[in-house]
């Protein structure tokens, strides 16, 4: 996956140490960390020839950090395969089972949590309803992974990521826009930390998983990539120079509000003509609805399985499924051809239950995109759907606990300290616009 790059660790100051540290001690938690992603991104494991290879490192020093990684119970050895000198060559690998983490994806209607290890392989897994009240949600959800915890030993969980809808505050774990007002100010990552007692965070869902295909999705040659996400409303997720951008309000990727087409209507938020009004899943099920002489609707929290309905009908052949299909990729196609233009996107991955109708969904995206040759921003853009599968943010959920292990180099940090809920709702929270509610 990563053969084509060679990787190198920049030093903090011109001796190659961190202000304040001890000779030496920055450049190898850097080591460490840059190892320790390595062999993330690489499930079959990486031999100390091949570390070297990719970091550009000496032989010696990748063997140095190797086995003190090993001494702290972080890698292990498994099997032995031939490199091309003909010695046997050891492939080294995380240890997994030192290394779990729990993550939750509450949505409006369900809450999804798991238990996995660093590898991703998910060792328990639950839904349930998400309670109305916020407060009530909060609360099962911590009773539950409560449970868990007395099960499993405590000091091998690094932490709990917990994805959310609306506008995030990942810095302070607090809601400050969700796509329901009762979330509005919630100090989630207080109110769970003081309950399990382990470190927790907290982010939006589509930043999550934006993340995760930037890093593990094998795109992490492309330094600017657009993740867009389709269920109930559309967002996106940016990565720009090959950093997420989550904006100075913790707001970039409300795509959803873009205006594509011009259509009656007065509002000034969700306006009739907006991306999310046209291609969500609610849009996709009123459109197919409409070209079948259907009527009414049903219960909102049931348009996935709808979706993935029409999807399935594409595929075998109706032609009202399939033209629904092909209408909200061509206003995806629109949207995605705007930012392409704004931001020189080199590379786009498309989530969500649509993109079970790929073969329909990519040539009606593609469409949209100018054809002239000379226009290089689209001759070699990538497009694809994302490669975690449907439940792409509880799998970003769980990987957002590891944030801290993979950053430190593997130094885990236990201690939990809190700011009290109430000193986190005096706290004057970023100033967003109610135009900009999210809608996913």
């Amino acid at each position: 996956m990563y053969n084509a790059t060679i990787l190198t660790i920049a030093a903090t100051d011109p001796r190659g140490r961190a202000p304040g540290a001890r000779p030496g001690a920055g450049q190898r938690n850097e080591k460490r960390a840059l190892f320790l992603r390595l062999l993330h991104g690489c499930p079959e494991g990486l031999s100390r020839v091949d570390l070297a290879r990719r970091t550009g490192l000496p032989e010696g020093t990748v063997s140095r950090v190797v086995a003190e990684l090993v001494r702290d119970g972080l890698l292990m050895r498994r099997g032995e395969e031939r490199d091309t000198g003909g010695r046997p060559a050891i492939r080294l690998e995380l240890n997994s089972s030192e290394l779990l983490a729990m993550g939750a994806d509450i949505q409006e209607g369900e809450t999804k949590i798991a238990l996995g290890d660093v590898t991703g392989r998910v060792l328990l897994r639950k839904q349930f309803a998400t309670p109305e009240k916020p407060g009530d949600a909060i609360s099962l959800l911590a009773d539950t992974l409560l449970e868990w915890l007395r099960k499993w030993p405590v000091e091998k969980v690094e932490g709990l990521g917990v994805c959310l809808r609306g506008i995030v505050n990942s810095e302070t774990g607090v809601v400050e826009l969700g796509s329901s007002a009762k979330w509005n100010g919630l100090p989630v990552r207080d109110l769970l930390s003081l309950r399990l007692k382990i470190p927790v965070h907290v982010d939006n869902n589509i930043r999550t998983v934006a993340l995760q295909e930037h890093r593990f999705g094998s795109l992490e040659r492309y330094r600017s990539q657009l993740y867009v996400r389709v269920d109930e409303g559309v967002g996106a997720g940016l990565i720009l120079n090959g950093q997420l951008y989550r904006g100075p309000r913790m707001a970039a990727g409300e795509i959803g509000q873009m205006t594509l087409a011009d259509l009656p209507g007065e509002a000034v938020h969700n306006r009739p003509g907006c991306l999310e009004q046209l291609a969500a899943n609610p849009a996709i099920c009123a459109s197919y609805a409409g070209r079948n002489g259907a009527s009414g609707a049903r219960p909102l929290r049931d348009s996935s399985a709808r979706v993935r309905s029409i999807c399935q009908l594409a595929l075998s052949g109706d032609a009202a499924a399939a033209a629904t299909i092909q209408r909200a990729g061509r206003y995806l196609g629109r949207a995605i051809t705007n930012i392409v233009w704004a931001l020189d996107i080199e590379a786009v991955v498309v989530d969500g239950v649509l993109t079970e109708a790929w073969p329909i969904l990519a040539p009606a995206i593609r469409q949209e995109f100018p054809a002239d040759p000379e226009l290089f921003q689209f001759r070699h853009l990538v497009l694809r759907p994302c490669s975690m599968g449907h439940d792409a943010p509880l799998a970003g959920s769980l990987s957002l606990a590891f944030q801290d292990f993979f950053s430190s180099g593997g130094h885990r940090k236990r201690s939990v300290r809190p700011q009290s809920a109430n000193r986190a709702k005096k706290e004057k929270p970023r100033t967003v616009s109610s135009e900009t509610r999210p809608g996913r």
